[in-house]
């Protein structure tokens, strides 16, 4: 009985343990505020526009890369992305962003951003875009 209890015991301490190490995977939903802490201070961000090319050109975070969500090659085009290097995602009120993140996670991107509100909140706050 006292085998079963340990192996019990093991058995939840490594379940426990393995689900630790997978908040490392995990969406991190970002301000407005905190995208532009990122964006300025992290060299090797990748800057992910999930809106149409339309939406891009009207206005974007610079140097942010267009892959537009209802691409038939969405999910091809992420997949030419580091999966080892941060990414921040944008769109342009949260929907398509959320939605995208949830695709980078799937694909097996380890640092995952969404940023809240998309760039209507960027804009609201009056934060530059480029054109």
């Amino acid at each position: 009985m006292r085998r079963i209890i340990v192996l019990i015991s093991l058995i939840v301490i490594s379940t426990v343990g393995c689900k630790g190490l997978s908040t490392q995977k995990d969406i991190v939903n970002v301000s407005v505020s905190s995208a532009t802490e990122m964006v300025n201070n992290t060299s090797k961000l990748q800057l992910i526009d999930v809106r149409t090319p339309e939406e891009y050109n009207s206005g974007h975070l610079e140097g942010a890369t267009n892959i537009d969500f209802f691409s038939d090659s969405f999910r091809e085009d992420i997949e030419k992305l580091d999966k080892h290097k941060p990414v921040l995602v944008y769109c342009k009120s949260g929907g398509r962003g959320s939605k995208s993140a949830a695709i980078f996670k799937e694909l097996g991107f380890t640092k995952i951003y969404n940023m809240e509100g998309g760039i209507t909140s960027w804009n609201d706050a009056g934060y530059k875009t480029v054109k």
